[in-house]
């Protein structure tokens, strides 16, 4: 009751003060003309915000399309078949997940930033393996110790051991 007579008291003020009242509801708006009658007016239409056109989102094993213009160096299972103490991997798009596993780890050196492609996730199990100059579209899981990582990843890093090093570029 008491908020019923505060709301009544308010607009009565206003009333008296000369000012004009607008009511309004979603269907109508109604308001006093200055001459004591009402206006109905329409509600204008209200357009719906556009929505901002989405970016096309990329999948692990899915950005052969985003690097067509780089050379098809096949499968990871493949490529990394062999083990040396360094490997320059060249440029080109590789394709599969990764692991490098051994406790003596070796180097693998990319041919730069979108350049050379491992289109998959990598793990490494093993002490000092080094990686440069590459683009990882997947997670990377490191289990070990002095490991360095040095390229453009896309997903999440989750790293176990002491010392290693992840540089994103």
């Amino acid at each position: 009751m008491k908020h019923t007579c505060t709301l009544v008291v308010a607009i009565a003020a206003l009333l008296l003060s000369g000012c004009n009242l607008e009511v309004r509801s979603e269907s109508q708006a109604t308001h006093d003309d200055g001459h004591g009658e009402a206006v109905h007016e329409e509600p204008a239409h209200r357009e719906r915000p556009r929505a901002k056109p989405r970016k096309k989102r990329y999948f692990v094993g899915g950005y052969r399309e985003k690097y067509h213009n780089l050379p098809n160096r096949g499968s990871s299972k493949r490529f990394f078949r062999g083990h040396v103490n360094q490997v320059d991997m060249g440029k080109g798009y590789i394709h599969g997940n990764v692991k490098f596993l051994g406790p003596n780890g070796e180097f693998k050196r990319g041919n730069g930033k979108g350049r050379t492609v491992i289109d998959g996730h990598l793990e490494i199990k093993g002490s000092g393996w080094r990686l440069e100059n590459v683009t990882i579209t997947g997670n990377i899981k490191i289990r070990g110790h002095n490991n360095l990582i040095k390229a453009e990843i896309f997903g999440r890093v989750d790293q176990r051991g002491g010392n290693n090093r992840i540089i994103r570029q």
